[in-house]
């Protein structure tokens, strides 16, 4: 045999069983800690939940409810002759520019009740006599 011969490097001197057991010591630390912090929630767990309580607002008092209208209205109307509308089945008639007495650009309509006109006024609120102003309560009568 002729021929060089190559040397193989030597094997590492590391024994697998020297890392093995470095890996379970840290499996086993590891292990203990997790076991330490579950503890440490446990014995807090109960006081998180007092202090949550404690934090807690209490729930904000019920609204005031708003009363009913009541009575009767003097409503004013500008810029048409007149307005028939419907307040919970009763036709009523808004005098406007022909009516009796005027304040100022609106004819004026006493004795239009108040609480369904109220509703009428929110029904209708998307409508061009709401909206441009040309509808307006110009004094409350109990």
């Amino acid at each position: 045999m002729s021929g060089t011969q190559t040397k193989q490097p030597p094997a590492p001197q590391a024994p697998v069983a020297a890392q093995e057991d470095a890996a379970a010591g840290l499996r086993a630390q590891l292990a203990a800690a997790q076991a330490a912090l579950d503890a440490e929630r446990a014995a807090h767990a109960s006081t998180f939940e007092e202090l949550a309580a404690a934090q807690a607002q209490p729930a904000p008092p019920a609204p005031e409810p708003v009363p009913e209208p009541t009575g009767t209205l003097t409503v004013g109307l500008k810029g048409i002759s007149g307005l028939v509308i419907n307040l919970a089945g009763q036709r009523v008639t808004l005098a406007g520019t022909g009516a009796a007495v005027h304040v100022g650009p609106y004819g004026s309509t006493p004795g239009v009740p108040a609480a369904a006109f109220e509703a009428w006024l929110v029904e209708h609120a998307d409508d061009a006599v709401v909206k441009s102003s040309s509808l307006i309560v110009l004094s409350r009568q109990p």
